[in-house]
């Protein structure tokens, strides 16, 4: 259940993405109970990524409208 609400969020971030070219990006990756998930996050294709904070937050710059958010979560 928690995979599911997981890729939820992605989609919508994603969406967020592809309204905005090259601006600032900002996410939150929290399981049913709101609780912060820490992930792996990265930019398909290129060399930008980072990881989440243990509260679930995560943020990239200079983002295209074409780009794909990859989230690998263990």
């Amino acid at each position: 259940m928690k995979r599911g609400l997981f890729f939820v969020l992605l989609l919508v971030l994603s969406v967020a993405t592809v309204a905005a070219q090259s601006v600032p990006f900002n996410g939150l990756l929290c399981d049913m109970d709101g609780l912060g998930i820490k992930a792996q996050i990265s930019i398909k294709g290129s060399e930008k990524r980072t990881v989440s904070g243990k509260d679930g937050k995560f943020g990239f710059t200079n983002l295209k409208a074409d780009d794909v958010i990859e989230i690998r979560y263990k």
